[in-house]
């Protein structure tokens, strides 16, 4: 047994430092993108930061605590945006975990259970796997072993000198644990009804004074007034409180209960959850013979279980192993996050009496757990550096392709013009459904990244008059669903890296082309209002904003069916910073003085990602009402910001706000 508590810091230290460096082992691309779970607490991040807190989010099939996404939005506030910032909560919380695991199990059971415990959680696979996930699952190993050490502090667990100063704090910090613990997950909700039976054992066994009871009343208040707002929340909307998630995933239904029984714990130690996001499949949490040794603290721990040390650890068992064990999914390693430091403390203690037992000396002990954890150390990284995360399943899920796109723009996007082809995106979409386009921002680590996003379905973006850029398609389908006026730029592209989604364009010159032409096959007039002298005139054609009007591609039809479609393409230049807000309008009009018989409001560009020189493309497809009467229409565009619906003026004329293109036919046959 280890009782040099200098040197078993040292290790503690060491193994803290050697459980880092694993975890930032290619931090930034292990995993490589963002599963669906990781992506609904991301957006709850964002929700929170955009309309605040709230108890509970309704996802639609059931309710989401919403203390997490608080803590990820005050996270990603000091590391900022990005895979890294939203990632490094879970890794920070994990480090803590392994301390608090080392702290807790030192004090209840000595040096050398301290080092197992910490050493199992430090190299074994899931644990290492969860740091590098984002959700409110990697906050639950923390809160259960710190509302395990604040129990331990608070209430005479263990032999030491105690001051009331420090009880008082021990109290408050476990009242606070508890009280968040609401918040959190449906398995949080264990912790207070563990606190609650841990006080009964302690007053069964006469181990509370009227000191103690002062101190338990006062927590026992502060849990209730932290946890008063969701109780009325719950009360008011139980569908989505956690504890109707919680019966739901202890009923007994398919499969039984003891088939969920049996699977759960053979996780453990022989085949664990075949989950490719949470797993490499069938690989157990832990290896057989770690498996056993915590078995055998469980058996310590019941022997013992009339001390306060063992009963504490014991009582946690019961609670928290039936929630992995028992869960709809078994075997669920992502059910098994709250008991991983239970099974850590029963480890450790396992290890410690095994040592004690047998008499194994000290060098000796120090030379079978170094090669256990060296062995795990060795098996974790093979299977995650190099097995997992090549899985075809693994990358599927976690939308791996797009994060390769998202990667490769963050590498290329500050020295190479980018712009980024997304599909439209629909209104309402709900959670989790993303399009590639918003996937790729999401898995991006580089936010400020200098972009220009475009609906390639119905725009396109010349940066810097067509200069040399790249663009990214993000839709495998935007090339079928795109107009022909993108076609004909998009086909120019020269193919990147052979996946056909990164193309290579240089464009300038058959711009320029374009742009000439337009100032004698383009010609433009002005509304009545106008007061210039000249009835035609040509492009380009200054508005306000810093925007200008550079053509149009004449139509190929020779007139259009009611209920059909006008398709009108122009072309704009960027002078300059453009308003945020901005929009395009589209009309057609029977007289200049009457109001537009169809229109439509569009832009296909973000247009404070645009610079000054880039040129744009909008495609706009104007549907005529059926009852539309024959004759001849007048197609007008111009611009105006979203916010006042004020229009951009042409420079060369205030008193004009819009542009007449050329008429059409409307006839019906």
């Amino acid at each position: 047994m280890l009782r040099n508590n200098r040197l078993s810091f040292l290790i503690a230290t060491l193994i803290l430092c050697m459980a880092a460096l694993l975890r930032l082992w290619e931090f930034t691309t292990l995993p490589l993108g963002l599963h669906q779970e990781e992506i609904i607490d991301i957006r709850l991040t964002d929700n929170v930061r955009q309309t605040g807190i709230q108890v509970f989010y309704d996802l639609g099939d059931g309710g989401r605590e919403g203390i997490y996404p608080t803590i990820l939005a005050a996270a990603i506030g000091f590391f900022g945006r990005g895979q890294v910032g939203y990632h490094l909560l879970s890794l920070f919380l994990s480090l803590i975990t392994l301390a608090l695991i080392y702290a807790l199990t030192k004090r209840l059971y000595g040096n050398t259970a301290a080092l197992s415990a910490m050493g199992l959680l430090a190299f074994s696979f899931f644990p290492n796997l969860l740091s590098r996930q984002v959700g409110r699952e990697t906050l639950l190993p923390t809160l259960v072993i710190a509302v395990l050490l604040a129990l331990a502090l608070a209430l005479p667990v263990y032999w030491r000198n105690r001051s009331a100063q420090t009880q008082t704090t021990a109290f408050a910090g476990l009242g606070l644990l508890l009280g968040m613990s609401f918040y959190l997950h449906p398995a949080g909700l264990i912790m207070p009804l563990l606190a609650l039976l841990f006080v009964i054992y302690m007053l069964l066994r006469g181990r509370l004074n009227r000191s103690s009871l002062s101190h338990i009343s006062f927590t026992a208040l502060m849990t209730l007034i932290i946890a008063t707002p969701y109780l009325i929340a719950a009360i008011r909307n139980p569908e989505l409180g956690g504890v109707s998630r919680l019966l739901e995933g202890l009923s007994p239904s398919a499969p039984t209960l003891i088939e969920r029984f049996l699977l759960g714990i053979s996780a453990i130690g022989i085949q664990g959850d075949l989950n490719p996001i949470y797993n490499l499949p069938g690989r157990p949490l832990f290896d057989p013979i770690s498996a056993i040794l915590i078995g055998g603290g469980l058996i310590v721990a019941l022997r013992y279980v009339r001390k306060p040390r063992y009963a504490l650890v014991l009582i946690a068992a019961f609670l928290m192993i039936p929630l992995a064990v028992f869960s709809p999914d078994s075997p669920s390693f992502i059910a098994f996050a709250s008991a991983l430091p239970v099974l850590a403390l029963l480890f450790g203690l396992g290890a410690a009496s095994l040592i004690k037992w047998t008499g194994l000396s000290r060098r000796w002990a120090f030379l079978l757990l170094g090669s256990l954890f060296l062995a795990n150390t060795l098996w974790t990284t093979h299977d995650l550096m190099f097995t997992w995360r090549t899985l075809p399943a693994v990358q599927v899920a976690y939308s791996s392709p797009i994060a390769q796109l998202a990667d490769w723009v963050d590498r290329t996007s500050t020295d190479t013009p980018t712009v980024v082809c997304v599909a439209p995106v629909e209104p309402g979409v709900a959670l989790p459904d993303l399009t590639n386009g918003q996937l790729l921002a999401l898995m991006s680590h580089r936010q400020n990244a200098p972009l220009r996003v475009v609906n390639c379905e119905t725009g396109w973006v010349f940066v810097n008059g067509g200069a040399p850029y790249q663009v990214i398609l993000t839709e495998p389908n935007l090339i079928v669903n795109a107009s022909p006026f993108s076609l004909h730029w998009l086909n120019q592209g020269q193919p990147m890296r052979g996946n056909g989604q990164i193309l290579s364009l240089d464009l300038a010159a058959p711009l320029a082309d374009l742009v000439g032409r337009f100032t004698t096959t383009t010609p433009i007039s002005y509304a009545p209002e106008a007061t210039l002298s000249e009835e035609i005139s040509a492009p380009p054609i200054q508005f306000g904003g810093n925007l200008t009007f550079l053509g149009y591609q004449l139509p190929q039809v020779d007139y259009y069916p009611p209920g059909g479609f006008v398709t009108v393409t122009t072309y704009w230049r960027v002078d300059g910073e453009l308003p945020r807000d901005l929009q395009l309008f589209t009309h057609i009009l029977s007289d200049p003085a009457a109001r537009p018989a169809a229109q439509v409001d569009m832009i296909s560009v973000v247009p404070s990602q645009l610079q000054s020189r880039d040129v744009f493309m909008q495609v706009v497809n104007v549907p005529l009402p059926a009852t539309i009467p024959d004759g001849t229409y007048i197609v007008s565009v111009g611009a105006y910001q979203d916010i006042d619906k004020q229009r951009l003026s042409v420079l060369t004329d205030g008193a004009a706000d819009r542009l007449f293109l050329y008429t059409i036919e409307i006839i019906t046959r």
